[in-house]
């Protein structure tokens, strides 16, 4: 499998230039080519290009299998690939349980944020749940865990509740594993008129 291969490919979108790991590249790349032949053929932009986008994507079987294969991954998926994965989609219910695992005890943003918007009648207790007695407890060290922290901070500033607002206040407070990256939390927290 191509997530089992950690090669990268050297990217180019005009003068600037990335690597991204292949399995990554494939796939974008995949489902890139299955949104534009669709919008192509249903001459869908604008407003509805993110719901043909879905349609496609969620029709495709390569696509969901391809999905299925990401979810239930024994390997420690990127963040990169994870924001694609759950970027303008629409999971069966039987991937459920996976994403909860996710969002839950692998600390997934993405999918924490997919389940609350997709099953907020299911998921708004158990995520509460979760912000309130696991998230200040958990550890971020790795580049994909301070991807997630980031975007929690972000999630939960954006919810205007002031009791999230002081889990964030107090994490931050507390530990010391953010301060390398310290200009990128303040920035957030500036967006938001937070002041530590």
């Amino acid at each position: 499998s191509e997530m089992k291969i950690k090669d990268s490919v050297l990217i180019f979108r005009g003068c600037i230039g990335r690597t991204e790991p292949t399995s990554e590249f494939i796939y974008k790349s995949y489902m890139s080519r299955i949104i534009f032949n669709k919008l192509k053929e249903t001459n869908g932009y604008g407003r509805k290009r993110d719901s043909i986008a879905r349609v496609a994507l969620t029709s495709d079987a390569v696509v969901v299998k391809l999905d299925s294969l990401l979810l239930y991954a024994k390997e420690k998926i990127s963040y990169l690939i994870h924001t694609e994965l759950f970027d303008n989609k629409a999971f069966p219910n039987t991937f459920l349980p996976r994403i909860e695992t996710l969002a839950i005890e692998e600390n997934n943003v993405l999918a924490f944020e997919y389940l609350l918007k997709s099953h907020p009648e299911m998921y708004e207790k158990k995520c509460t749940n979760y912000i309130i007695n696991t998230f200040p407890k958990t550890r971020y060290q790795t580049e994909d865990e301070f991807y997630h922290f980031t975007g929690f901070i972000e999630f939960l500033l954006k919810s205007n509740n002031p009791i999230f607002k002081d889990i964030i206040l107090t994490k931050l407070r507390n530990e010391t594993f953010w301060k390398k990256r310290s200009a990128y939390i303040h920035s957030i927290l500036n967006s938001f008129n937070v002041k530590l």
